[in-house]
């Protein structure tokens, strides 16, 4: 295996760089948690890094921040709002206060000078509680490393500290709270003035896997370009029908590896589409549209063209599904109109399978038949021990 090269110490940058060395927003990067340790290693090869370009998604974040900034500022009213950005933006009215600090720039520069970030919101409710709120626009559930960030930049020695996500897209909840206390601060911030001494010291570690996904040195990375060797020496010697005869150990490992390579196949993908769209030719690749999709252009013409032909032009109707309903009956006085229990018992969650994740993920585990089997074993077993100590303390007394 190639011996990965050591990291340079990473100086502070120039007075006047756009973004902060150690960005809040990519914390579950370089900080990690307690179980999974990120890859401080990242931080200085992230700064040597092509940047590369925001996507769509990323775009629309933005857009959708800067309307929500408007209007909890009280510059724009909901009603001036295209009615899908309202639908997303109008609920944080009832969730963030007016007193709130809107896009808060907050630092830890006691730590370090470029640990900074900007909070879409901050504000202390009764009995002196601090809260933090970051709007997230994606669909995959987000994490709060980076607003527990905020709230350590942000900390005054409040015994309690709520983080809210409010994220309207996914799948779960549109608002989920986590609760903190100052023992919870304390620890965050040593781990946060440990990870940056190692980071200014070249004391780093590389840690690939899933946060490797948004990671700018991804092209560039010396410890995926040994997974990448690891795993194609497992290909030429195993095989794929050797992953059935792999051992746990390696499958794990295995995992691991895929992880990465997939995101850096994603991110070699969208930088070959990026560099072909401005002029670049590639040997083995071409640029090309995507598979177009037919459409209606004009639905009424097609409505009474299909009518005329007896052809029923709508689909089948169906029961709108639960995240319909509940964006439905956003902004509705459920109270005076429904059964609220009634309501949440009218659905329920069902998976429709398994699926690996990584080990630190909060998702909770499955216990397989087989360990259900050994869990009523054990069970069982202790219960018969138990009845057997209690027999034989009876039969003591009575002798």
């Amino acid at each position: 295996m190639t011996t990965l090269p050591e990291v340079d110490p990473v100086s502070p940058q120039p007075l006047g760089i756009h973004s902060a060395c150690f960005s809040f927003s990519a914390a579950d990067r370089w900080l990690g948690t307690e179980e999974s340790p990120g890859c401080t290693a990242s931080v200085g090869l992230s700064l040597k890094a092509p940047k590369r370009p925001a996507g769509a998604a990323a775009e629309e974040g933005s857009r959708l921040h800067a309307l929500a900034e408007r209007m909890l500022r009280g510059l724009i009213k909901p009603p001036q709002l295209e009615m899908t950005d309202r639908e997303i933006l109008e609920p944080l009215l009832e969730i963030v206060p007016p007193s709130a600090a809107i896009e808060h720039r907050v630092d830890l520069k006691e730590i370090d000078p470029e640990l900074y970030g900007t909070a879409d919101s901050i504000w202390h409710g009764v009995e002196g509680v601090l809260h933090v709120l970051d709007l997230k626009t994606g669909y995959v559930p987000a994490g709060f490393l980076q607003l527990a960030l905020y709230a350590l930049a942000s900390w005054r020695g409040e015994d309690v500290i709520k983080l809210h996500i409010y994220q309207p897209r996914s799948p779960g909840p549109a608002l989920e709270t986590r609760e903190h206390t100052s023992k919870d601060m304390l620890e965050l911030g040593a781990r946060v003035r440990q990870a940056v001494t190692d980071v200014r010291s070249g004391n780093v570690r590389f840690a690939p896997g899933n946060r490797c996904r948004f990671c700018p040195a991804l092209l560039t990375c010396p410890a995926v370009q040994i997974l990448l060797e690891d795993s194609a020496a497992f290909v030429v010697s195993e095989g794929i029908p050797g992953v059935k005869a792999i051992d746990n150990d390696k499958l794990d490992l295995l995992l691991v590896d895929l992880k990465v390579m997939a995101a850096l196949s994603k991110a070699a993908e969208d930088e070959a589409v990026r560099r072909a769209e401005a002029g670049t030719k590639f040997s083995s690749w071409k640029l090309v549209d995507r598979q177009a999709k037919r459409r209606w252009v004009d639905e009424s013409v097609t409505i009474g063209f299909l009518k005329a032909a007896g052809i029923d032009p709508y689909a089948p109707r169906e029961v709108i599904s639960p995240a319909q309903a509940d964006k439905a009956l956003r902004g509705v006085d459920k109270e005076n109109l429904l059964d609220l229990q009634q309501y949440m018992d009218l659905s329920s969650k069902e998976s429709t399978g398994h699926t690996i994740v990584p080990r630190d993920s909060k998702r909770k585990e499955v216990v397989t038949t087989e360990e259900a089997l050994i869990n009523v074993r054990n069970a069982a077993l202790r219960d018969w021990s138990d009845t057997e100590r209690k027999a034989s303390k009876v039969t003591a007394n009575a002798n």
